[in-house]
């Protein structure tokens, strides 16, 4: 994870799975979409939904329910979709719904304590009065597409 110094903000997106909620950095976020009709792949890897068609692109859908371990989603119409750039690629993320971006204090993204620092997808916890919003590693995200892909 990026360390921010405590007297910056860093501004997330933030995403709903069930009734948890997730963040990541803005700055990755290309697009937000509505539901688009999905092919699903045979033989695919674990966390790849499918793979949609966005202007004129192919592009694979990580289920992130499914990523998160929180089971595997059954996509429709109100779910949607954030694409992302994982390193060079883009990459769409299947998500229940997109909450409005969140600019957040440093000294309130809290690390997990006990986690090992190498590719865990939850880094740390953004704590706000009545909400905890874990907030996902791209770069571990990317970490698995890459590991799944060899």
């Amino acid at each position: 994870m990026k360390t921010i110094p405590s007297d910056m903000s860093q501004e997330l997106a933030v995403f709903v799975i069930g009734e948890r909620e997730f963040a990541i950095d803005n700055h990755a976020v290309c697009d937000i979409r509505d539901w688009v009709p999905v092919m699903t792949l045979p033989h695919r890897p674990r966390h790849i939904q499918s793979v949609i068609h966005v202007d004129g692109v192919i592009l694979p859908l990580i289920d992130m329910s499914l990523e998160l371990g929180l089971g595997r989603a059954d996509p429709g119409k109100r779910h949607e979709i954030i694409l992302v750039r994982l390193k060079s690629r883009l990459t769409a993320l299947l998500v229940d719904e997109v909450n409005r971006p969140l600019a957040v204090e440093a000294a309130r993204m809290q690390p997990v304590a006990g986690l090992a620092a190498e590719k865990r997808l939850i880094s740390s916890v953004v704590t706000l009065e009545d909400r905890m919003i874990c907030f996902v590693e791209l770069d571990a995200l990317s970490g698995n597409l890459e590991s799944e892909a060899a």
